[in-house]
């Protein structure tokens, strides 16, 4: 048996959705299926995170959040803001544990820019431990060994 100890400072935020119970594996895959902004800051453990300006950044970016119309969102906040983290980083592994038939592209002006992108996101999954504790059908509990390919090309 796993144990996973979240911190609990921003489950009890009134502006954040009502968690369900953290204490079970289903309660935790449920809150981060359902939050977005709890995704990243809690499950991919983006501490910088502030919620009065990341949770409205994770619900812009969110295409959940998008009306059937909308096909593309372009944000626009200053550098160091943690865009590429919330956008590049969490939103894949947040789709692909919402479904795991998700295909994601990861591009950038600059081929290098886009590489080290794709090597952040490779990184964080392959080191985070709750996601394939939650979502065992998705991530991989040994994804060097078990993944049959990551394609950088």
């Amino acid at each position: 048996m796993m144990t996973v100890t979240l911190r609990s400072r921003s489950l009890g935020l009134s502006s954040a959705p009502k968690p369900p119970d953290p204490s079970s594996k289903e309660g935790v895959r449920l809150h981060a299926e359902s939050d977005f902004y709890w995704h990243c800051k809690e499950i991919l453990e983006y501490e910088d995170l502030h919620e009065p300006l990341h949770r409205p950044v994770c619900d812009f970016v969110n295409p959940y959040n998008w009306a059937p119309h909308e096909k593309v969102r372009v944000l626009i906040i200053p550098r160091r803001h943690l865009k590429t983290s919330i956008a590049s980083i969490g939103l894949p592994s947040y789709l692909w544990l919402k479904n795991r038939d998700t295909r994601v592209l990861l591009g950038h002006g600059k081929r290098m820019t886009a590489v080290e992108y794709f090597q952040e996101l490779k990184h964080k999954l392959e080191t985070n431990t709750v996601l394939p504790w939650i979502a065992p059908e998705v991530f991989f509990k040994d994804p060097q060994k078990q993944s049959k390919r990551w394609l950088q090309d």
